[in-house]
């Protein structure tokens, strides 16, 4: 397992960001009401089978342990799992890599834990569009409130725009449920935050009526025109669940080196992108199988007609 050790340590939760499997199939993600992005009790542990199918439980970042063999990060300290850890310097966090053992999502440097496995990493590596890069197999990511370029630098998978900052771009923490506190949309898993409270309603995308500030992807409501605008003031890229595709500056902050994270017209977090599914449409009948049925009405009509003879 791959593990990032910290100076600092700043609990909190970290984004589900889903990645496919060797099938290329997304696997499910698993989430507890909490918004925090994994599966466990109410004591944050979870009972991990291994290959060999012997059981062991670990406990997640913030449990109470008496030493790193009881937590799925392998580090207690200061009688909690995670931690500060001596030794190592930068501003990251304490996390397995892609089949670590976990117990919840922030226990995993890509943010989701399903089966009690960490799954799909991609964030730190260069190759990846993360900035940390690898260092002796150690994956880096960049914590809260670090300036990022793509998702990629983030360990939680969510790179975006400070809203009236010029050019400023930051990793944020962890999505928050339905029914949590929030400032902007972007708080959300569900993109939207109404009267401070995250909501199933999506954010209004530019160009859109809106009531205030809150209500709008961008989080810039004009006060002439009842508008959601861009936020001129830092308009490097788009926020997840802004439009993209079109105008100026319409890329998306939480894009990668391979994967714009546009869908649908609105730009999407490496979670939001993953779950996307769009209805299959019905298969078109070919021509042949359409004059199929016709064809058969007239012969059994002409075969239901009684024969005429010939004249001489």
């Amino acid at each position: 397992m791959a593990r990032v050790s910290a100076l600092t340590f700043a609990l909190g939760t970290l984004l589900v960001s889903a990645h496919c499997g060797s099938n290329g199939e997304t696997p499910p993600i698993v989430e507890t009401d909490a918004g925090d992005g994994g599966a466990a009790g109410e004591d944050a542990t979870v009972a991990v089978t291994s290959d060999a199918g012997s059981t062991a439980t670990c406990g997640s970042i913030g449990a109470a342990c008496t030493g790193p063999t009881e937590c799925c990060v392998n580090a207690c300290n200061n009688s909690a799992c995670g931690g500060p850890a001596t030794g190592d310097a930068g501003t990251v966090k304490i996390c397995n890599g892609a089949g670590g053992i976990c117990a919840r999502g922030f226990d995993c440097c890509s943010g989701t834990c399903n089966g009690g496995k960490c799954v799909g990493n991609t964030l730190g590596g260069a190759a990846d569009g993360g900035l940390g890069g690898t260092d002796g197999g150690t994956l880096v990511c960049n914590d809260v409130a670090a300036t990022c370029k793509v998702s990629g630098d983030c360990c939680s998978g969510r790179c975006e725009p400070v809203t009236g900052q010029a050019g400023v771009i930051k990793c944020r923490d962890a999505c928050r449920a339905n029914g949590q506190a929030c400032v902007t949309a972007q708080d959300c898993c569900s993109l939207g935050c109404f009267n401070n409270q995250c909501g199933a309603n999506l954010c209004t995308k530019i160009g859109d009526a809106c009531a205030n500030n809150q209500q709008c992807c961008s989080g810039v409501c004009d006060q002439d025109t009842d508008k959601c605008v861009v936020d001129v003031a830092n308009s490097t890229c788009r926020p997840t669940g802004e439009s993209c595709g079109s105008g100026p500056q319409s890329g998306c902050c939480g894009r990668t080196d391979s994967n714009d994270l546009c869908v649908d017209g609105r730009c999407a977090s490496l979670r939001r992108r993953a779950r996307v599914s769009r209805p299959r449409a019905p298969p078109t009948p070919s021509v042949a199988a359409s004059t199929a049925i016709p064809r058969r009405r007239r012969a059994r009509r002409r075969a239901s007609q009684p024969a005429v003879l010939a004249r001489a």
